[in-house]
């Protein structure tokens, strides 16, 4: 993906779209692009996490204690 692509992506998510154009440049060389599939787990509960994830496509259900709590889409 280029990099203007995952700036106007970012920009369109919330916690990122006070940043400046510069910003999210820097962001963006900081952003490994990841295809994963179904089943895939992103973070287990009561583990650390080391990172922060952005969905573009497709969704992510979210548990807690084995129950299903949410349910993630793009952005």
């Amino acid at each position: 993906m280029r990099q203007n692509d995952k700036i106007d992506i970012l920009k369109r998510v919330p916690l990122f779209s006070g940043l400046t154009k510069k910003q999210l440049r820097f962001l963006t060389r900081q952003v490994t692009e990841m295809h994963l599939g179904s089943g895939t787990v992103l973070a287990t509960e009561g583990e650390q996490g080391r990172e922060a994830m952005v969905i573009v496509s497709g969704s992510a259900e979210v548990r807690r204690k084995g129950r299903r709590i949410a349910d993630l889409g793009p952005g």
